[in-house]
């Protein structure tokens, strides 16, 4: 036998036929590359392929059908959009929209939503909405309203609390006069004895009124209080004009003070606790009063005196006659009817008052009002400041007090201002040294702006497109929301601006690397850092401009950008869908499919959705939108965004399974559903693993009566060596189901080529195997799963061939 380089055994035709039979096998399958060469892709690409996906495991997952976990449908699609959040309570709960209707759903025990309940049916609830949750409350921007929802029927309100617009009056209620009538330039006007009236209880000598006679106006104005005849019943002033009168109940008076010193306390002590009662009573609501510091004098049991805090306070609504003060360690004493209590203010030159609405369920007050003011001196007076008559907002509770120290300056929590809803007027008894200095007057608790677009990050939430300012971005308050909450909060100065010239915002982002905003010109911008709060009091140094970014990319959908751990996504506006990590040029991962993509639906891509989740240990993000005509979303298309072990593209998987919206739920046990609209249900697209080392445990997710077609096609084999001819024997389909078929494409690059290739099938799979026997430079699989919605995976797909000829 011949050797060296004339050898039989190193000629190419020995080379040839000594391979005999070749077997090539994919065990890590890979997602779908329409857009490279079909010449240049591998056999674990998929040239083509739906509703399959490769789980971590590295093989192939078929779709299951979503199943409804919703009480029932609203209608016959949809919802447009809907969210989830949890009370305060733990409560969790779904918000969905469906055109001008807005819903929520409560999540029952076995993980599974209620009924539809109605939020509110309103013209001005159109979508889309764009909701975000924070601190237990959903906050939702339609471009029209800003709104938030507790969870709590009713409790649907506007966003923010606006400050009230006008000065608080000084003055009691009006007071009704029994009689009044003039002579000698001197009024006498009583009160009914049948009670205290508001007000007047304790009037004295120097004290001023506002009378009111619509009978007589002659009797019309503000007086000085000349004598008390009778305590709280009748009194005199001085007025010059004729004698006229009596009047019987047809006049009012109104008391801007009432003293606070009350003579004829009885005082008691027993176990500790020492209780004063008095009549007539102060005007003072009991709630006010608890808490505040009083004086008491004038008992021969000098424990009795002192100056204490108010544990309780009792009497009708409105006034309080009987208060109760902690002295622990003291003796039990009778006490007596000779004790004297002083409270209310004392001031020399003037203190100054503003209201602020509030909302006691959320803590949630509103700026305060324009200031008015009450002229000293004052000795030991309650001032009465009115408010309001009508809350403009029904979620307004009550009113808050804020006044200054004497002669003016900054507002600082009163304690005793709390007021219900039902009430209109504060009494303010607290001494400049007991006013709570912590907390001053909110001046940047404003509602915020109205805009199309929220997101939430760095504490705050980020709302873009504003309505007045399409080029701006507002943001909630944090640092120098002092009272309140600041996610409720917008102050004015708080704004992000795109350059001079930039038009409005088409979608905002928020990473660890900053904001991220996209106009409706294609731009890119990013303010990196944190924000802050920016006020008149504390200024800071930082730009309120957003960088423009050199890249030439805009934003399709705000819905479609999600924040996640590999960076911002989004799908972009040359309908790519783009990753940028916050620092380097954004990265495309859609090149796979931009044929799929170029078919959008044009005027529908603010339609889309997106979502970010994880499935089969592998993190993906989720893309639904119309293509080919479409006007409703009928295609979803799934990113992994870990790229392959080689370092190539992330693998994508398209789905028909049709999905009007979608949005990642958590159940109140902690599970993280994928969850779609469709027909008018949400329903969970099935994520969670079902197999062990590739085989399905139908346990999980059980087989349904439903169909879902499922197919992927192989690149080709033989593409490593296109040149050579070769004769396809069979395959082997390693697979947990029966029922699989498979479609056998191959190319002889003359007469079969790669655009009409000789197709044979669909061939059943007999026991992991099927014949191909024909001869061609490449072959093509197309996997076709069983069509019943079960659980269906395949581990290995084989081809064998032999070699048989280089040449043509």
């Amino acid at each position: 036998m011949a050797s060296g380089q004339n050898n039989l055994y190193s000629t190419p035709t020995f080379e040839l036929f000594r391979r005999g039979l070749t077997s090539q096998t994919i065990r890590t399958f890979r997602g779908i590359n329409a857009f490279q060469s079909q010449a240049a892709l591998g056999p674990d690409w998929a040239l083509d392929c739906l509703n399959v996906m490769a789980p971590g495991w590295g093989g192939l997952s078929k779709f299951r059908l979503p199943v409804a976990i919703d009480g029932g449908g609203v209608g016959p699609s949809g919802p447009a959009s809907f969210f989830d959040f949890q009370q305060g309570s733990g409560l969790r709960q779904v918000v969905a929209a469906v055109s001008t209707i807005l819903y929520y759903y409560n999540w029952a025990t076995n993980s599974t939503l209620g009924a539809a309940s109605l939020i509110e049916t309103d013209v001005n609830d159109a979508g889309p909405w764009s909701m975000v949750e924070a601190s237990n409350v959903l906050f939702m921007a339609n471009g029209t309203r800003m709104r938030q929802w507790t969870g709590t029927p009713g409790q649907f309100w506007n966003w923010g609390i606006a400050a009230p617009v006008g000065a608080p009056v000084i003055g009691s209620p009006a007071t009704p006069i029994a009689s009044i009538q003039r002579a000698a330039n001197t009024v006498t006007f009583s009160f009914d004895n049948s009670g205290p009236p508001y007000g007047a209880t304790y009037l004295s000598v120097g004290d001023s009124i506002t009378v009111v006679n619509p009978s007589d106006v002659s009797y019309n104005g503000n007086f000085i209080i000349t004598s008390v005849v009778t305590p709280g019943i009748k009194y005199t002033y001085a007025q010059v004009g004729t004698t006229s009168g009596p009047y019987a109940g047809v006049a009012s008076a109104k008391f801007p003070t009432s003293s606070g010193v009350v003579p004829n306390v009885t005082g008691s002590r027993i176990g500790g606790v020492a209780t004063y009662a008095f009549s007539p009573q102060l005007n003072i609501s009991a709630a006010a009063m608890v808490g505040t510091f009083i004086t008491i004098t004038g008992y021969a049991d000098a424990t009795l005196n002192g100056i204490f805090e108010v544990a309780t306070a009792v009497g009708p609504v409105g006034f309080v006659n009987s208060i109760t003060v902690f002295q622990a360690g003291l003796p039990d004493s009778a006490g007596g009817v000779n004790g004297m209590l002083k409270t209310g203010i004392t001031i020399t030159v003037a203190r100054t008052y503003s209201i602020s609405f509030n909302n006691n369920i959320l803590d949630e007050p509103s700026n305060v009002s324009p200031s008015t003011q009450i002229a000293g001196p004052l000795t030991n007076r309650i001032v009465y400041i009115g408010g309001p008559a009508v809350f403009p907002d029904p979620q307004i509770t009550n009113n808050l007090l804020f006044a200054s120290i004497d002669g003016g300056g900054d507002l600082f929590e009163d304690d005793s201002g709390n007021a219900s809803g039902s009430a209109t007027i504060l009494a303010d008894f607290i001494q400049d040294s007991d006013l709570n200095k912590t907390v001053q007057g909110p001046l940047l608790n404003d509602p915020p702006p109205v805009g199309k677009y929220l997101a939430v990050g760095q504490n705050r939430i980020f709302i873009a497109n504003l309505v007045n300012a399409p080029n701006q971005i507002a943001y909630t308050g944090y640092e120098q929301i002092l009272l309140g909450r600041p996610e409720a909060t917008s102050p004015p100065n708080n704004r992000i601006l795109l350059q001079i010239g930039a038009e409005s915002v088409a979608g905002i982002g928020i990473i660890r690397q900053g904001i991220v905003a996209f106009s409706n010109t294609k731009r890119m911008y990013q303010l990196r850092g944190q924000v802050e709060d920016i006020s008149v009091a504390i200024p800071v140094q930082f730009s309120s401009f957003l960088e423009e970014l050199p890249w030439d990319i805009g934003t399709m959908c705000h819905q479609s950008i999600q924040a996640t751990p590999y960076g911002l996504i989004f799908w972009a506006s040359d309908r790519t869908v783009q990753i940028y990590d916050g620092r380097n040029k954004p990265q495309d991962v859609s090149g796979p499919v931009y044929p799929l993509l170029r078919r959008a639906t044009p005027g529908m891509e603010s339609k889309a959705s997106g979502a970010y989740f994880n499935w089969l240990e592998r993190d993906w993000y989720q893309l639904t939108l119309a293509i080919d005509g479409s006007l409703t979303n009928n295609l979803t298309i799934f990113w992994s965004l870990e790229t392959s072990s080689d370092g190539n593209q992330v693998d994508v998987f398209p789905s028909s399974i049709q999905c009007d919206f979608c949005n990642v739920l958590s159940t109140p046990v902690g599970q993280r559903v994928l969850a779609i609209s469709q027909g008018g249900r949400i329903r969970n697209l099935p994520v969670s693993q079902d197999t062990t080392g590739g085989i399905g445990d139908p346990a999980i997710i059980p087989a349904t009566e439903g169909n879902l077609g499922a197919f992927w096609r192989s690149g080709y084999f033989g593409n490593d060596s296109p040149y050579r001819s070769k004769m396809y024997r069979y395959g082997s389909l390693i697979s947990d189901q029966d029922g699989f078929q498979v479609t056998e494409r191959l190319v002889d690059n003359r007469d079969r080529t790669i655009k009409t290739p000789l197709i044979i099938g669909p061939v059943p799979v007999n026991k992991s195997s099927f014949p191909i026997n024909h001869r061609g430079s490449r072959c093509s699989i197309e996997i076709n799963f069983p069509q019943r919605d079960v659980s269906c995976n395949v581990l290995e797909l084989t081809v064998a061939s032999i070699a048989t000829s280089d040449r043509r």
